[in-house]
């Protein structure tokens, strides 16, 4: 994965917390002092400039009442069909779909 692809990642993660988090009604203060970090590094964690642990996600989403998997971006195959047509999709192998989901971050964070 490229440095840009992670920044990408660790973006729309934040993205994620930073909804999750409001949703449940939870100010960055809050969540912070739940999960034992500063309200900095939550701010710096929901805008991708703080890479989160593993455990720390899994504290987050413990937290925020859901999973670590709702924390994670996800690529739907809406998304990846307005790129290439139903046939290309169909012609897609299992063991290729990770390069397809590797082509759509690199796409949609060049724009």
């Amino acid at each position: 994965m490229t440095d840009q692809e992670q920044q990408f990642l660790y973006q729309r993660v934040g993205e994620n917390i930073k909804n999750a988090r409001s949703k449940a009604n939870l100010t960055q203060e809050q969540l912070a002092h739940a999960i034992g970090l500063s309200r900095a590094s939550v701010v710096n964690i929901e805008k991708g400039r703080q890479n989160p642990s593993i455990h720390q996600l899994y504290s987050i989403a413990e937290h925020l009442e859901i999973t670590a998997h709702d924390l994670l971006p996800k690529i739907y195959i809406t998304e990846i069909s307005s790129y290439l047509s139903d046939d290309d999709l169909k012609n897609v192998p299992v063991d290729g779909l990770n390069k397809l989901a590797s082509f759509v971050l690199k796409f949609k964070s060049s724009q």
